[in-house]
């Protein structure tokens, strides 16, 4: 994660001069960040679906852009069907939807194009 290789920090995690947008609650000021996202179908959950990956981004640079997230967990990421997608753990719901705000609006590099986020669909019971 390039959290682990950046010594200069902003309050809220991010490394400074790489110009992600800090969400509400995490040292920005207040009314800075990124819009509010609408609700997916997927009720909230504290893992995100990450989708339309484009073909040329690289695994390691949508992993890069999740990992300075506060509360972040893991993130699993699958090209299956030459369609990439990834999964994205955070520790609690309010780290998963902030992620999902900042995250929305955020290009990727090297195609400058954005992921489609939505919060994972709930695993079934198993009884």
């Amino acid at each position: 994660c390039i959290r682990d290789r950046v010594s200069t920090q902003s309050t809220w995690g991010a490394p400074q001069g790489y110009g992600y947008g800090a969400p509400a609650g995490y040292g920005a000021p207040a009314g800075y960040g990124a819009p509010k996202v609408p609700d997916s179908a997927n009720p909230p959950s504290n893992t995100l679906f990450v989708g339309q990956i484009h073909p040329q981004a690289r695994q390691e640079d949508i992993n890069n852009l999740f990992c300075i997230l506060p509360g972040f967990i893991s993130f699993s990421y699958n090209n299956k069907g030459g369609r990439p997608v990834a999964f994205v753990a955070f520790e609690t719901l309010e780290h998963a939807i902030a992620a999902k705000e900042v995250m929305a609006t955020t290009p990727v590099p090297p195609t400058n194009t954005f992921l489609n986020i939505s919060y994972a669909k709930p695993k079934p019971q198993r009884f």
